[in-house]
């Protein structure tokens, strides 16, 4: 790793102490028991999913000077990608390894390696599993406002990159800009709707579709909160992407999502989820909504949505034809979700071996 000529001070409160990307490292270390082992002998992934977030609250406070900090809390903001990179046996040691990689005013994001070891010749030899960003923020409780965190000192040219690399605001706000929630469909994506409906008829006649309602499934759970967010969306997911495919679905990735609002203990929480993007083999996307409903009001807000993208490995997997004009821009979404996704995972590939501090 080359080193800088300078160690370089970014992010945070110029009068706390700056802490290198080492000082935040953390490792864990988990042997698969039978609860991560789904029917197919594979990784039950919504376990690491929660595992990760649980171990992105670690590698923050780990970055948080705790002398200026005691009554520091901190938040998963979001989730800003979860890649699976290679398969992982259920007979194979997990090692999640992870630091901070990038630091704003009072976020920093966290990235996380899911990976596995084996030694060869005296030598060990690390294969990625998947890898993990989140952005974590720090917040006062008492004063119910964000808290500035310690600055990160960049000492190599590798910490340096990374950081510049790190997706930060810009392509956020420039997606929540562009959202079909905001603006109409570019011209490009309003003729491939209008040629759906053109071919409606045709692909009625192959029986080789669904529409899109039709791949709705639910799941309520009743007292469920905080930490079983993702694990409890990538299950039911999972589920859909099973049913739909009619046989086993690979998962993918899950693109990123923002923790809208806290879920309240004894809140009633409602998961939602259908396929809302596929053209046959082998990638689809499935939408999963995570509302709560307080049981005093009957209130019900939208916490969550998630985008999974799963693989299948049959050929004869059915189209998504959306019904209603509303259904249309949520195929669109999920076509952007996945094409966007595509160019992220390469992303990923490429700082797979430079991104973890290795202590």
């Amino acid at each position: 790793m080359g080193r800088a000529k300078n160690p370089i001070i970014v992010g945070g409160a110029s009068n706390l102490a700056a802490r290198k990307m080492s000082d935040s490292y953390f490792e864990i270390n988990e042997t698969l028991r039978e609860e991560y082992v789904n029917v197919y002998g594979g990784l039950r992934f919504g376990r690491i999913m929660e595992d990760l977030d649980a171990v992105a609250g670690s590698i923050a406070y780990l970055h948080c000077d705790s002398f200026h900090h005691q009554q520091l809390v901190i938040v998963t903001a979001s989730v800003d990608r979860i890649d699976l990179i290679s398969f992982l046996r259920k007979d194979q040691d997990v090692y999640l390894r992870g630091n901070v990689t990038y630091v704003g005013s009072s976020s920093m994001e966290v990235t996380i390696k899911v990976e596995t070891k084996k030694e060869i010749d005296s030598e060990i030899k690390w294969n990625s599993v998947a890898i993990a960003k989140f952005t974590m923020v720090a917040r006062d409780p008492k004063a119910n406002k964000a808290v500035m965190v310690n600055p990160l000192k960049l000492e190599t040219e590798e910490e340096l990159l990374n950081f510049q690399l790190a997706d930060g605001m810009d392509r956020k706000q420039l997606e929540a800009q562009l959202s079909l929630d905001r603006q109409p469909p570019t011209s490009m994506e309003s003729v491939i709707i209008h040629n759906l409906f053109l071919e409606k008829n045709k692909i009625e006649k192959h029986n080789n579709f669904m529409y899109m309602e039709d791949t709705i499934l639910k799941n309520i759970h009743n007292f469920i909160f905080g930490g079983f967010l993702m694990r409890e969306a990538f299950e039911l997911a999972f589920a859909n992407a099973s049913l739909f495919i009619k046989s086993k679905a690979y998962f993918v990735a899950l693109d990123e999502l923002s923790f809208k609002k806290p879920v309240p203990i004894g809140s009633i929480l409602t998961f939602t989820a259908q396929v809302v993007y596929s053209e046959g083999a082998p990638h689809h996307s499935f939408q999963v909504i995570a509302d709560v409903t307080d049981v005093k009001t009957g209130q019900s807000d939208t916490t969550n949505t998630f985008y999974f993208t799963f693989r299948s490995k049959e050929d004869n997997v059915p189209k998504i034809m959306p019904r209603t004009y509303e259904e249309a821009m949520i195929y669109l979404e999920g076509k952007r979700r996945k094409e966007r996704g595509i160019a992220l995972t390469k992303k990923s590939m490429h700082q797979i071996d430079a991104e973890i501090y290795h202590g």
